[in-house]
């Protein structure tokens, strides 16, 4: 077997290959110190060789160790010039400089430029406020729509239910209408037509351990975004006796960060809950709004992404519908344009995500 055959079957083997990796790595370096050693010991008992040009040839072989065991390379000031002004061009070559995965929420997007390559974006939210709908139907809708292909990592729900919603945000069919036996006709029709263009979506779950989701996520052809629900229910990459909880935490949110979204060049949306201070109700009867200190594992989230996303629903219980489907999301972390409040949005509860107001046309036109 070559190399490069080799190369091809370690991808798919299981995230513990990148353990086996360092391994390997560290017996090369091991082996290159012992000749860089040999070859230092055998110029010392040599008499005929200055002092001095003993030292720099003992400084030469042990950086030739490292260099063959450490071969990562810095990246020079024109290409990271270069790499902005491609970026600047795709911004100007954008009718609205959005250039990456879009929310369709139009205001969110022209501020963020979407969801670029290389993101974390957290997403934060109370339960039942759509948190999973959000990053699903708003963002992965998108990913889908544009040919590329939508990995879901979820811990918490099947795969059946995201097909279900899938199908709810396309066809406006609610899942609770789709399951039920007195659908009517009209309804029936939109489901069927919206089940048959669904299944052709390059949609993909996997319920795994983050390291074997990466090494799915390697095989996709052509892979657009990530989304893992979520982080309180994920796998620690870091664990055993004396780790506490938020480090725990903290390791998911860097392996997403690291591994996911640099690692893999795509947008990686990180679903998390609130902690349990900012869970309760006010007197009003409104939900709280969050903010980035709101996250379980707050420090570690906070530190890694790029984008931090809070929808609310803030009356989501009321019994007046109007109210009940207003909207809101707080852009409470944004490393590259500043955060913002967007308000004014309405939850569209049979399609299943968040919208303008008022441009429900707009942006079904979209979807469609």
């Amino acid at each position: 077997m070559c190399s490069s055959d080799l190369i091809v079957d370690l991808h798919g083997l299981p995230g513990n290959i990148g353990i086996h990796c360092r391994i390997l790595r560290d017996a090369q370096l091991r082996r290159a110190m012992i000749e860089a050693a040999r070859s230092i010991e055998a110029s010392a008992y040599e008499t005929d060789t200055e002092a001095g040009d003993l030292v720099a040839e003992a400084q030469l072989h042990v950086r030739q160790a490292a260099d063959s065991a450490f071969s990562a390379k810095t990246t020079g000031a024109r290409e990271a010039v270069a790499a902005w002004s491609e970026h600047i061009e795709r911004l100007r070559e954008s009718p609205d400089g959005v250039t990456g995965i879009r929310s369709g929420i139009d205001a969110l997007d022209r501020h963020t430029t979407g969801a670029q390559p290389g993101w974390l974006v957290v997403i934060c939210a109370h339960s039942e406020m759509g948190k999973t709908a959000f990053a699903l139907n708003n963002y992965g809708l998108n990913c889908l729509k544009s040919g590329k292909d939508l990995l879901v990592v979820s811990y918490e729900m099947s795969v059946k239910g995201l097909g279900g919603r899938l199908i709810a945000a396309w066809s406006g069919v609610p899942s609770h209408i789709q399951r039920s036996t007195a659908i009517s006709a009209d309804d029936a029709r939109k489901y069927q037509t919206a089940k048959t263009k669904v299944e052709e979506l390059p949609f993909h779950f996997i319920d795994a351990p983050l390291p074997d989701a990466r090494a799915a996520a390697m095989r996709l052809p052509n892979l657009g975004a990530i989304i893992v629900d979520y982080l309180q229910l994920a796998p620690p990459i870091r664990s055993g006796r004396g780790v506490t909880r938020e480090q725990e935490l903290a390791s998911v949110s860097r392996y997403c960060k690291r591994e996911l979204a640099r690692g893999l060049g795509v947008p990686v949306f990180l679903l998390s809950q609130p902690d349990k201070a900012s869970s309760t109700q006010l007197p009003s009867g409104e939900w709280p709004r969050l903010t980035p200190s709101s996250s379980k594992g707050a420090q570690a989230t906070q530190a890694d992404a790029d984008l931090m996303l809070f929808p609310r629903r803030p009356f989501k219980d009321s019994p007046d519908v109007d109210k009940r489907n207003k909207a809101e999301v707080n852009d409470g972390k944004d490393r590259h344009n500043g955060g913002r409040l967007f308000t004014g949005l309405r939850w569209n509860g049979a399609r299943m995500r968040y919208e303008e107001h008022g441009a429900s046309g707009l942006v079904q036109d979209r979807w469609q």
